[in-house]
């Protein structure tokens, strides 16, 4: 707890350059038939970057927003801009129109970044400086290095903004630091999985943060990230590590990936069938953190005997369980989860009161920790196990209920490849994949293991769970179930008649 934090020494840009110096012919980035060596990526960046400074004025703290889709030009603009010393938004041409104007002015980005592709979505009445980089990337595909001095970002300079959802129905800005994203990229746990000869895949949105996780990894160490095209499993074949959602990671077929030598696990829970499925295949790792705390905090490899937990904390972070006071609970002993640390982020763009809410001081040492809202326990071995979410508890018929619990004893089933409980309209249902899942076994199963007003009234057979932009279960694509809560009321009726 509190340990001191180790030095990260170099921003990310400079890792990069570092790593393409070292590696300048090995293939940095693929993207169907192009492919580009890190002397390409490193000279282009810099390229850009001079353009950024020399044209745009890009300094520290200064925001470029990034409207472009996962190819090379995205890699190549977010690195050029750390090395202009500025800070990249991210933002998802799939995005509806009304959110990516509210990202453009509430971020207070300077400028936009688009390709080509995606000048189309830029707002008609933006006043914002418009780059198209196509043409740019076109003429600087240089194999020359370039004399360009990259910004010496210090830890505590911005290096981006990612918008998350916000319970006001608004997205949030999340200000994160150059120090907790150069954390992650020289995070000693599995490096090893991202030098030479290692290729990851970029499955995630643009503006999901999980996208960095592979990204400054490998291209930190040497190996190469594969764009994804259209043809998604064909490019998953060419990789053998990846960050993986389980609800897309569950209609993947191991057979089908022979080089995936390790399977990153983060943003939801997963199931033991999902453990069991891949654990002959490849190493399982279990990552967790909130955007909050740049990217992740906690990891560790699961085993197909080991109980799933998110792990301990990875170096320069650490964790604190504590109760409703912020007093320490014993292991064992639910409490909220307290996160501090290197990767502990600025706080919320323009949302004062959240960011005083929610980044409070350390009550046990000096510094910020972040409140996750997620409810966990210290395991004897020195791991934290996910319990649920703190804001995530309903009262049904004057009980209070976690949903997260209720998911988490129904994946232990065997066969259930992924769930989610919610109520509707009064009533606590399961959804459940795959469709064909034995029901009446399963309400056995959960009448054995919860208390008896956590027992779902109602599971819900689902073929495929919809995933969203970011990677994680789109609650408003679950299938409608009116007919099923019509009938389970006429069962009802019909029991107590009888």
């Amino acid at each position: 707890m509190n340990a001191p934090v180790q030095g990260v020494g170099k921003p990310i840009h400079q890792l990069f350059s570092d790593c393409a110096h070292t590696y300048p012919d090995h293939t940095a980035l693929v993207h169907g038939t192009d492919q580009w060596t890190y002397r390409q990526l490193d000279s282009t960046s810099s390229a850009l970057a001079r353009v950024l400074v020399e044209q745009y004025g890009a300094q520290p703290e200064a925001r470029f927003a990034l409207l472009i889709p996962k190819t090379i030009a995205y890699t190549v603009a977010f690195m050029a801009v750390f090395k202009s010393g500025a800070a990249y938004v991210p933002i998802d041409p799939d995005y509806p129109a009304d959110r990516i104007q509210y990202i453009l002015e509430y971020s207070a980005a300077s400028m936009v970044i688009v390709t080509e592709s995606a000048l189309g979505k830029v707002p008609s009445d933006s006043q914002v400086p418009i780059m198209t980089v196509d043409p740019f990337i076109r003429q600087y595909h240089s194999t020359h290095w370039s004399d360009f001095e990259p910004y010496p970002s210090s830890s505590h300079h911005l290096a981006y903004i990612i918008y998350t959802s916000g319970t006001t129905g608004r997205p949030k800005g999340v200000l994160v630091e150059h120090g907790g994203l150069a954390n992650i990229a020289t995070e000693p746990y599995l490096l090893e999985m991202y030098g030479p000869d290692h290729r990851a895949i970029q499955i995630l949105s643009v503006a999901f943060d999980g996208i960095l996780l592979d990204t400054v990894r490998i291209l930190c160490s040497g190996g190469t990230m594969v764009i994804p095209t259209a043809d998604i499993l064909s490019d998953l074949k060419l990789a053998d590590v990846s960050l993986l959602i389980p609800s897309f990671a569950t209609r993947l077929d191991p057979a089908e990936l022979p080089n995936m030598s390790t399977i990153i696990i983060g943003g939801e829970p997963f199931s033991l069938e999902f453990q069991a499925k891949w654990e002959g295949h490849c190493t399982i790792a279990n990552i967790y953190g909130p955007t909050e705390t740049t990217i992740y905090s906690n990891v560790i490899k699961i085993g197909s005997e080991d109980v799933i937990t998110i792990g301990p904390p990875i170096r320069n972070s650490f964790d604190l369980v504590v109760d409703s006071q912020l007093r320490l609970v014993p292991v064992g002993a639910p409490g909220e989860l307290l996160i501090g640390g290197i990767g502990v982020a600025r706080g919320y763009q323009n949302l004062p009161e959240l960011t005083e809410a929610k980044f409070i001081p350390n009550p046990y040492g000096p510094g910020r920790v972040y409140r996750t809202g997620d409810y966990v326990r210290w395991t004897p071995n020195g791991t934290i196990e996910f319990l649920g979410r703190i804001d995530n508890q309903v009262k049904l018929r004057g009980y209070r209920i976690e949903l997260e619990e209720v998911e988490n004893v129904a994946s232990r089933f065997t066969g259930l490849q992924h769930c989610v409980a919610a109520v509707v309209q009064d009533t606590l249902c399961l959804y459940a994949s795959p469709a064909d899942l034995d029901h009446s076994a399963l309400r056995l199963f959960l009448i054995s293991h919860l208390s008896k007003q956590m027992v779902p009234q109602l599971i819900v057979p689902v073929v495929n769970f919809q995933s969203t932009i970011n990677g994680k279960l789109d609650r408003k694509s679950l299938p409608p179930i009116d007919h099923l809560l019509r009938q389970s009321i006429m069962a009802d009726n019909t029991s107590n008649d009888s």
